[in-house]
């Protein structure tokens, strides 16, 4: 990469203010269990928070539109596929079957 600005951070009141915001307009989402594939079955669920991966989500994808505007698209694209990789590709995945769930059941 030809330039290494790096995307302004959101600090944790930053964070706080879309959490409540994401809560509000969510209500019925809070937390859910997620396996891990990885493990054997029978292995105890790990708990997830569906606003947090919201806002992880939003805040991934805010940065990479940061960087599309004001370093250019293959940076952008670069830093998109990195996170999704690292970071909130596992939160939309977790997140989507949660959801997918609640519909189904009628509740979301």
């Amino acid at each position: 990469m030809d330039d290494d600005r790096d995307a302004p951070r959101r600090d944790f009141e930053q964070y706080k203010t879309r959490y409540a915001e994401l809560g509000k307009r969510f209500r019925d989402y809070g937390y859910y269990a997620v396996g891990d594939w990885t493990e054997p079955l029978g292995k105890e669920s790990v708990i997830a928070d569906a606003i947090d991966d919201l806002a992880d989500i939003e805040g991934d994808l805010e940065r990479t539109l940061w960087r599309y505007e004001n370093v250019g698209a293959d940076d952008a694209h670069w830093h998109f596929r990195l996170d999704y990789e690292i970071h909130w590709g596992r939160h939309l995945k977790e997140l989507s079957l949660f959801v997918f769930e609640k519909i189904a059941r009628g509740d979301g």
